[in-house]
Parts: structure tokens; C-alpha cells; sequence
């Protein structure tokens, strides 16, 4: 049943997100044929130009619209009038966190990479190559300084950024949740969640300042301890540390974030 649950998300999510994953490669193309007719005018300056700042637009849509459905179909399809069905099927609330997470990371992936393609039809043809060329380069010099353990920080970089992502879905989806508990006005309640969060890491980070800024021995010993780190290890074990230990970070508050969407739902679910 998760296997066909699974598969629905993905077809309801595609058919929200096709429009905006059509929208990018259509302008993407729209500005490879402006460019084909290239010249030194002002006319054509501004029609360059505007189409660009077009498919840049869409791109942007298209990434924020990822965000909205994926925070659209968890609330429309858990905590409206369609809750009454999501919840007689036989799955667990794991089953539904997890399938609408995962779509959502999914999504987020083709979108991605549904941005790459545009780019190569935008800029097909000596642009392209040169950028190519460039990006090869880079690499190229990434390896060679770094050998193996290159593949090692693209890797731990990828899974940072992964975590990251869960992270970020996984506490609106934890507000979404806590709104819910309100008997009126759910979605307000909801960003009224979000902004009590929000001032909340605010005050921490401004007392954490406070604090590092009055004790001015304290900057001494950690500027001396990545001093010493640095002497002591090759730069590579540092920047991966640095990206491991923001991973596992992330995956700390995708626990919490988790957690407290499962245990509202499962025990003070509020439907509508």
C-alpha cells in the first residue's frame, strides 16, 4: 500500500509542478532563438535582456513553486476534508510523512536538473562549450590538489545538501502540524508557528553573540584551536569535518522537526 501511495504523490505532485517544469526549458529556448539573431543594436539589447531576466524568473518560480506544493499537498491532503480518506488507508502517519517528504525531495532534484537542461538550451552553442570548458578546469584543479579525497568532499557536500533540504521541509511540515491545533484560522496559525521559531533561533543567536562578544578569550582559544587544526591536519579533513558536522546537525533537527509532526498527528489530530 506505501508503494501505491508513494506512486500517487508522485503523479498529483507532477501535475501540479508540470506547468512550471515546462516553463523553464520554453523560455530556455525562447532565448536561444533571440540570440540567433544577434546584433550590436539597442533594440535587440533590450529584448536579450528581458528574455533573460524572464527565464531567470522562471527558474526562480519554478523552485518556489516546488516548495509551495510540497507544502500544499501535506496540508490539503492531511489536514482538510481530505484527511477523512488519507487516514482510513491502510498505512501508518509514518507512511505519509515519509512518502510526501521524499516526493518533495524528489521534485526538488528534477527541478534541478530540469534547470541544468535549460541552461544548456539557453546557452547551446560557443557559450556553452566555453562554460563547459571552464567548469572542466575547475575540476580538473579540484582533483588534482585534492586526489581522492575530492570525491570524498563532492560526496559529503551532496549528502549536506540533502540534509539540509530534508531539514527545511521537514520543520514546515512541523508547523504545518502545530497550526492544525487550532480549531480557526489554521494556515495563520501555522506561519504565526513559523515566526515564533524564527524570533526564537533569533534570540538564541543574538544571546550566543552576547556571550562570544563579552568573553573575548573564548574567540582567543577557538581562533587558536582552528590554528592548531589547520597546522596539525590537511585542509581537506577540515572542510569535510566542517560539512560533517553540518550534516549531522541537520539530521538532528529533521529528527525534532519529525518527531513532532508524528506525534501530533498520531495522537491530537485535528481535521477539519
Amino acid at each position: 500500500m506505501v508503494k501505491k501511495l508513494f506512486k500517487y504523490e508522485i503523479g498529483a505532485f507532477f501535475r501540479s509542478m508540470l506547468p512550471y517544469l515546462i516553463l523553464m526549458p520554453s523560455f530556455a529556448l525562447f532565448l536561444r532563438i533571440i540570440q540567433i539573431f544577434e546584433t550590436q543594436t539597442q533594440t535587440y539589447g533590450i529584448i536579450f535582456w528581458s528574455a533573460f531576466v524572464m527565464y531567470i524568473i522562471s527558474i526562480v518560480v519554478a523552485f518556489l513553486m516546488t516548495y509551495v506544493t510540497s507544502l500544499k499537498r501535506y496540508y490539503t491532503n492531511l489536514f482538510t476534508a481530505q484527511g477523512y480518506l488519507s487516514f482510513t488507508l491502510p498505512v501508518n502517519e509514518h507512511a505519509h510523512i515519509t512518502t510526501k517528504l521524499f516526493t518533495s525531495v524528489l521534485f526538488f532534484i528534477i527541478t534541478f536538473f530540469t534547470a541544468i537542461v535549460s541552461a544548456c538550451i539557453a546557452f547551446f552553442g560557443e557559450l556553452l562549450i566555453e562554460i563547459f570548458r571552464a567548469a572542466s578546469y575547475l575540476l580538473n584543479e579540484f582533483f588534482e590538489h585534492f586526489g581522492y579525497k575530492a570525491a570524498i568532499m563532492i560526496a559529503v557536500f551532496i549528502v549536506l545538501v540533502l540534509t539540509m533540504l530534508i531539514a527545511s521541509i521537514l520543520l514546515y511540515y512541523g508547523c504545518i502540524t502545530v497550526g492544525q491545533l487550532s480549531k480557526k484560522n489554521r494556515v495563520l496559525a501555522a506561519f504565526g508557528v513559523f515566526f515564533g521559531y524564527y524570533v526564537f533561533t533569533q534570540v538564541l543567536g543574538t544571546i550566543f553573540l552576547i556571550i562570544v562578544t563579552n568573553y573575548p578569550a573564548f574567540i582567543d582559544n577557538i581562533t587558536s584551536w582552528l590554528f592548531e587544526t589547520v597546522c596539525k591536519n590537511s585542509e581537506w579533513l577540515i572542510v569535510t569535518t566542517v560539512m560533517a558536522i553540518g550534516t549531522i546537525f541537520a539530521l538532528a533537527l529533521s529528527a525534532v522537526y519529525y518527531f513532532i509532526s508524528h506525534a501530533i498527528m498520531k495522537k491530537h489530530l485535528n481535521l477539519e
